[in-house]
């Protein structure tokens, strides 16, 4: 764990295997508030804006998924 907020935390993530970068921050939605419709929408829009940004000083969306319950998304 790299940081925690008020929707989540975000931890250092290392690929094994595959192409592109080998760390990453993944943040990871709060399973409490996974539940909420509201936080998820919340969460989900954050993705969209990230993945619409393309500029040097603002992080760069790799992927985002949902792992059982849990919403996350990596980013440089």
């Amino acid at each position: 764990e790299i940081g925690r907020g008020g929707m989540g935390s975000v931890y250092l993530a290392r690929r094994r295997l595959g192409d592109g970068p080998d760390t990453a921050a993944l943040k990871v939605l709060a399973a409490e508030l996974a539940v909420e419709q509201g936080f998820q929408q919340r969460f989900q829009r954050e993705i969209a804006i990230l993945r619409s940004l393309d500029h040097p000083g603002i992080v760069r969306l790799f992927e985002s998924g949902q792992s059982g319950p849990r919403f996350w998304y990596a980013m440089e």
